[in-house]
């Protein structure tokens, strides 16, 4: 989490603690950026539903082009039910 203890006293940041803790705090806000990014997505998603099944399903189709373009692998098989042709 990116919880700081303040009563510690400051490490120098060319110490190897302080460039670990320079990376842990990174880490920890990249992470929760990726997180929010996902899951914004993902209830957008889901209330774009509320306009109909067609919305949802290409709304799906284009975020799981992006998710799979950003994270490297594909999250379904080809041949899933929202892949087939119309």
């Amino acid at each position: 989490m990116l919880v700081t203890d303040p009563t510690s006293p400051a490490l120098p940041q060319d110490s190897a603690s302080g460039r670990i803790a320079v990376l842990r705090h990174a880490h920890g806000w990249g992470a929760a950026t990726i997180l929010v990014v996902f899951l914004g997505a993902h209830l957008i998603n889901h209330l774009l539903a509320l306009a109909g099944a067609d919305v949802h399903v290409a709304t799906m189709k284009m975020l799981r082009h992006l998710y799979s373009k950003f994270g490297g692998h594909r999250t379904t098989s080809p041949s899933g039910p929202y892949n087939r042709r119309a």
